[in-house]
């Protein structure tokens, strides 16, 4: 087989398992020997994840199903589109955005459009023409999805086909349970654990709702909820509403945010152009976030340091980003909110969240440190 030349598409601005998929899925291409590239949203987490990586990716503004995206989008291709092979799209903002943009074109790539969710598809006549004309063929994440569009839109079997998420067992391995377990403080008790995305159709509240009931048929077990994500404090404040959290362990999770807290602000001080957002230490706080704000002297610029910190493994994001009036559904009814609020987007362009908790200590964090003063004093 020849090596072939795969663009995919990306919409989507947040974070979770499609993103990670996608870029476990260029990365085993690329090192199969296939050449793959990324558009996704300038303002989209998985960017600076894929610069990360060492993989090409270009931002565009394909955030929304609007004619400036869809301009752009019309314009790559025009210019770099027919070096590809094919083109996998994920998302529907960008596969309309592809599928529309390739109809006033000539000699354009045939398109595999990959649906990662299992949400209902409707019955119109565009979204039919859209899945049986305009994309070659359909990738699904499970056979019961396959069945679903079969069954309920009357979508070809021939031209779905179910590929499963795969694992990177290089990452993903057994490791000695109990010292995971003392690095990561968890105690000896069982555990019922979900991990995923903190987002709410994954069924968190859910689950929460039924351990309420079922904490009391099985005492002595205990609740592990990983993960990040925009349900992350709404879980929070749920967690502690309904008295599920490790009360007893609550002052230890605490007195290390503060030791982490102290060892940044004295690793990162005297950086040029960075600081940590400082707590009042006269009040009580639990120190959970560790804020460095990069001022507009700053040498390097908030997504230049993140870029270069997560080449590092080192978990950086943005805080709160974006802010929420460019998120649905106050991006459309609002498009221009962004004019009245310039302290708003000063503030969500320039700060930074840095890793902390429990697994974090002194050292770990002078790397951190180390990190960002060579690449701010050598810029």
């Amino acid at each position: 087989m020849k090596p072939l030349s795969i663009l995919h598409t990306e919409s989507s601005t947040g974070w979770g398992g499609q993103e990670l998929r996608i870029l476990t899925e260029m990365e085993g291409m690329a090192r199969r020997g296939h050449r793959v590239h990324l558009l996704t949203a300038a303002s989209a987490e998985i960017l600076p994840a894929a610069r990360a990586r060492g993989l090409p990716v270009d931002g565009l503004p394909i955030e929304a199903k609007k004619m400036p995206g869809l301009r752009s989008v019309r314009r790559w291709l025009a210019q770099r589109g027919a070096a590809f092979d094919v083109i996998n799209t994920h998302s529907s903002t960008d596969a309309w955005l592809v599928a529309l943009a390739r109809t006033t074109l000539k000699d354009m790539p045939p398109v595999l459009r990959t649906r990662h969710v299992s949400t209902r598809v409707n019955n119109s006549p565009t979204t039919h023409w859209f899945y049986q004309r305009a994309t070659s063929q359909l990738v699904v994440t499970g056979e019961a999805l396959k069945l679903q569009l079969v069954r309920d839109n009357g979508f070809d079997p021939e031209r779905i086909t179910s590929v499963r998420t795969g694992i990177d067992l290089s990452r993903f391995r057994p490791l000695d349970r109990d010292e995971a377990r003392g690095r990561l403080r968890v105690d000896s008790r069982p555990a019922v654990a979900v991990v995923a995305t903190l987002r709410d159709w994954k069924g968190h509240d859910d689950l929460l709702d039924a351990w309420t009931a079922l904490r009391e048929r099985v005492p002595g077990w205990q609740l592990l909820i990983i993960g990040d994500g925009p349900r992350r404090v709404h879980l929070q404040n749920r967690v502690a509403a309904m008295g599920l959290v490790n009360l007893d362990a609550i002052d230890d999770v605490i007195a290390a945010n503060r030791v982490n807290y102290r060892a940044y602000r004295e690793a990162l001080a005297g950086i040029p152009g960075v600081s940590v957002l400082e707590y009042d230490e006269r009040e009580r706080n639990n120190f959970q976030y560790i804020i460095m704000e990069v001022a507009p002297d700053c040498p390097v610029s908030r997504d230049a340091l993140i870029d270069a910190l997560r080449a590092e493994n080192i978990l950086a994001r943005r805080y709160f980003w974006p802010g929420c009036h460019k998120m649905e559904p106050y991006r459309s009814l609002f498009p221009h909110a962004g004019l009245l609020l310039p302290a708003t987007e000063a503030a969500a362009a320039s700060v930074i969240v840095l890793p902390t908790g429990q697994t974090m200590d002194p050292h770990k964090i002078g790397v951190v440190a180390q990190v960002i003063r060579t690449l701010v004093q050598g810029a």
